[in-house]
């Protein structure tokens, strides 16, 4: 049980941390990541640096996202199991 606890603690200081980096990101360019992504943003701020680098970041952020909440659904399904 205690290992299970330090492990879903794991999951959500990771979880904090990708919604922090989808938060911030968002609000620096006033669109959600799938609008980034449609409306072409990295051509239209001609593939800088900067820009290629936040949406790298965005997309691991939008997927770690994904991943943790899943993990932590998988973890919570194993601490209701019945011990066998």
């Amino acid at each position: 049980a205690k290992v299970r606890r330090l492990i879903e603690a794991e999951y959500l200081r990771e979880l904090g941390r990708f919604h922090r980096t989808q938060l911030a990101l968002s609000r620096k360019y006033g669109v959600s990541f799938d609008e980034f992504i449609s409306r072409h943003i990295t051509r239209q701020m001609n593939y800088s640096w900067e820009v290629e680098q936040d949406a790298m970041a965005w997309e691991t952020a939008v997927g770690g996202i994904a991943t943790m909440e899943r993990k932590l659904e998988e973890l919570r399904n194993i601490a209701n199991e019945p011990d066998v």
